[in-house]
C-alpha cells in the first residue's frame, strides 16, 4: 500500500521541480524573481525548501513557462531529461 506523502516530502518535491523548470528553460534566479515578483534570493529559498512557493506563485509560474502545473507535483528524475 502507498503510504500518503507528508507535507514535507511534497514541499521538497515542488522545491527541486522549480530549479528543474528554471534549468529547462535556461533562466536565472533574478529571471524567475521578476515573474513571480520577487527577489533572485527568494527564488532560491524556494529552490532549496528554505521557503514554501504559494499555490498563487506556482501557478504564476506554470504560466509563464508553458508547463502543466502538474510538473511542480511529480517525482522527476533529472538523469532522463
Amino acid at each position: 500500500m502507498n503510504q500518503p506523502c507528508k507535507t514535507k516530502d511534497i514541499d521538497a518535491i515542488i522545491a527541486k521541480n522549480v530549479r528543474i523548470a528554471r534549468y529547462l528553460r535556461e533562466l536565472t534566479l533574478k529571471d524567475i524573481g521578476k515573474i513571480l515578483d520577487v527577489s533572485g534570493q527568494q527564488v532560491q529559498k524556494y529552490e532549496t525548501g528554505k521557503s514554501a512557493i504559494s499555490i498563487d506563485s506556482l501557478v504564476r509560474l506554470a504560466k509563464a513557462l508553458n508547463l502543466p502545473i502538474n510538473f511542480f507535483f511529480e517525482e522527476i528524475d533529472i538523469k532522463t531529461l
